[in-house]
């Protein structure tokens, strides 16, 4: 039986995916177990990436749009939009899995559905969201007089660019126009970053060389840097030590 859920969320490339591969891999003694969310194949507009091609065919973590979209008459899913495609949560994962710990990665509006399921009311939940910016500098871009919605699409689609480029992406103008509407999506995502338990700072998109992680997954070292500092601090709350290195924002901060 679960005790714990840790809901993890963030901007598209923020390093969501290899936060977690690296916590796998470099922390195998964690014992936790994941459930799925079911994204729409049309949100991949060139095809998946190198580490999702194994998945591809699995309608456990890939279906398409027309097929998610009728799960909403399904009292056993959670149906959210995310950039306008939809993505599903299967309840009955969590109700079958035998583990003290399930971890979900969720975009914000499948997650606010999660934490009002009547099913999770006994469990214990960390809600952990991965931030482009901290609240210092959030701050700093204020005093300053810049506007921070047009700063955070300006880093987070240059991420975006980085994260395409690493996994050898074409930018044709369909990936293009796909990039441009996650990076501007982005500044709505940190406005709900207030409703998370643990706010962690991370400058280390996916594609970041401080990863030290290959496209297609495979890790060639430990990372470094910023994408270190995150890791380590998803790996204590996960160990339930305490969450050292995470922020709490305020719902006024942005």
């Amino acid at each position: 039986m679960c005790e714990r859920l840790i809901i993890l969320s963030g901007p598209a490339s923020i390093g969501k995916g290899p936060s977690i591969a690296a916590l796998n891999r470099f922390y195998s003694e964690i014992q936790y177990k994941s459930v799925p969310v079911i994204k729409s194949k049309e949100s991949r507009p060139d095809g998946p990436r190198p580490d999702e091609r194994d998945r591809w065919d699995d309608p456990d973590f890939f279906r398409p749009k027309g097929d998610i979209e009728r799960l909403k008459h399904d009292d056993n899913f959670i149906v959210g939009g995310c950039r306008g495609f939809p993505q599903a949560l299967d309840l009955r994962k969590i109700r079958e899995i035998e583990s003290k710990i399930i971890f979900i990665e969720v975009y914000h509006t499948i997650g606010a559905q999660l934490l009002n399921c009547d099913y999770l009311k006994n469990l214990e939940i960390n809600t952990i969201f991965l931030s482009p910016l901290s609240k210092q500098e959030i701050e700093d871009l204020k005093c300053a007089g810049i506007c921070v919605k047009d700063y955070v699409v300006r880093i987070m689609l240059h991420k975006q660019l980085v994260r395409a480029r690493f996994h050898g992406k074409r930018l044709s103008d369909r990936l293009l126009s796909d990039i441009v509407a996650r990076a501007e999506d982005a500044f709505t995502e940190l406005q709900r970053a207030s409703k998370y338990s643990h706010v962690i700072v991370n400058h280390d998109g996916e594609g970041s060389s401080n990863w030290h992680q290959f496209p297609n997954g495979t890790f060639y070292d430990e990372p470094e840097g910023d994408a270190k500092r995150t890791m380590d601090s998803i790996l204590r709350i996960f160990c339930n030590t305490g969450g050292d290195g995470a922020e709490y924002w305020e719902e006024s901060l942005i």
